[in-house]
């Protein structure tokens, strides 16, 4: 993989993108283990230093087996798995661009 330069080495318009699958963690039994498996992936990217972070469309619900109604999909997003993504965000100065 081509190294990536520091973030204070790069030009001023630069912009450092990494990209998240669903390649090898699919499919996959609760919406919970979907999302801890993304955060996952997303921190074996943060040693690059990207500045936005792309992750799959409906990547919480996508190739997952539970099936749930869409209000409790909902309660899931209020659990302390989305206070980790949270806090990752701020913690890293990352962007993240996914649509629902």
């Amino acid at each position: 993989m081509e190294s990536v330069p520091e973030r204070n080495n790069r030009l001023p318009r630069e912009v450092c993108i990494a990209s998240i699958d669903l390649r090898g963690i699919w499919p996959e039994e609760t919406v919970e283990k979907r999302i801890n498996d993304i955060l996952e992936r997303m921190e074996n990217v943060y040693s690059f230093e990207p500045d936005v972070i792309c992750l799959p469309e409906t990547f919480q619900t996508s190739w997952v087996n539970e099936r749930k109604k869409l209000d409790e999909y909902a309660d899931i997003k209020n659990t302390k798995i989305l206070h980790r993504y949270s806090l990752n965000r701020r913690d890293y100065s990352i962007h993240m661009s996914h649509s629902t």
